[in-house]
C-alpha cells in the first residue's frame, strides 16, 4: 500500500506547497504524542485482534469441541456481522448522548466481559449472549476510535494509515498468537486468557 499509494494517486504541486519529498520525515511524532489518537489505534488493533480471533477459532471450537452442526456454527458468526453493522449504522447518534469516559468503560468492560463468558460458555444460548456482547463492544469501539481520530487534530490521513497498520497486525496477531497457544491451552480458554 505504501509503496504504490503515490503510483496510484500521484502528487499534485501547487504553488508554495511542498511536494511529498520536500516535507518532514517526522509525520509520526504528532500521532505519537497525541494520546487521544495513540489509544484509538491501539484500542483498534486490540479490537480487530480479539476479532479475528473469533473468526478463525470459534467454528473450531463449536463443531468440534461442543458438537455444534456447521449450520448452526454459522448461524452464529451471522449474529456477530449483524450486531456489528448495526451498531456502526444506528449507534453513532447515541455517543455525543453518553459521558465518553463512562461509555469507554461500559464498552471495554463488556467486551473483556464477553471474552471470558466466550471462553467458559458451554450452552448454545451462552454462545449466542457473549457473541452479541462481544460484537456490541467491538461495534461501539470502532465508534469510539473513529471518533477520537476524527475530532483529533493530526493529520486525517497519516492517522489512517497508522490505525489500517494496526489493524492489519492485529487481525494477524489474533489468529497467529492464538494458533500457537493453542498447541499449549485449549482453544476456547484463550477467549479467557485475551480478555
Amino acid at each position: 500500500m505504501a509503496t504504490f499509494g503515490v503510483l496510484a494517486l500521484p502528487p499534485t504541486r501547487a504553488e508554495g506547497v511542498r511536494g511529498p519529498r520536500q516535507r518532514s520525515g517526522n509525520w509520526l511524532s504528532p500521532i505519537w504524542h497525541n494520546r487521544q489518537v495513540r489509544l484509538a489505534c491501539l484500542m483498534e488493533g486490540l479490537s480487530v485482534y480479539c476479532a479475528a480471533f473469533f473468526s478463525t477459532f470459534m467454528l473450531v471450537i463449536l463443531m468440534r469441541d461442543h458438537g455444534w452442526a456447521r449450520d448452526s456454527a454459522v448461524h452464529l458468526f451471522v449474529l456477530n456481522g449483524v450486531v456489528y453493522v448495526c451498531v456502526l449504522l444506528g449507534a453513532g447518534w447515541g455517543l455525543s448522548k453518553v459521558d465518553g469516559a463512562i461509555l469507554d468503560r461500559a464498552i471495554y468492560g463488556s467486551a473483556a466481559l464477553a471474552m471470558i463468558g466466550l471462553g467458559v460458555a458451554g450452552r448454545p444460548m451462552s454462545f449466542v449472549v457473549w457473541t452479541a456482547v462481544l460484537s456490541l463492544g467491538l461495534g461501539f469501539n470502532n465508534l469510539i476510535n473513529v471518533t477520537n481520530i476524527s475530532s483529533s487534530g493530526c493529520d486525517h490521513g497519516h492517522v489512517s494509515g497508522v490505525a489500517t497498520l494496526m489493524q492489519m497486525s492485529g487481525g494477524c496477531l489474533g489468529a497467529l498468537v492464538g494458533g500457537l497457544l493453542s498447541w499449549v491451552f485449549k482453544v476456547q480458554l484463550l477467549f479467557v486468557l485475551f480478555s
